[in-house]
């Protein structure tokens, strides 16, 4: 399993880190963080929990 790290930078006003795990097959699954965000989970896709 690999994972890849993408900081943004919003305006010089504050720092999101989105990180991408790729499994071994190929499959991408984000997290996101966010300070300014308010929710507690996110979804992405069609996945059932």
């Amino acid at each position: 399993m690999k994972s890849v790290v993408l900081p943004i930078n919003h305006s010089n006003a504050h720092w999101t880190i989105i990180i991408v795990v790729v499994d071994r097959h190929g499959e991408l699954r984000p997290h996101l963080y966010d300070p300014h965000c308010m929710a507690r989970t996110m979804e992405f896709g069609d996945e059932e929990s």
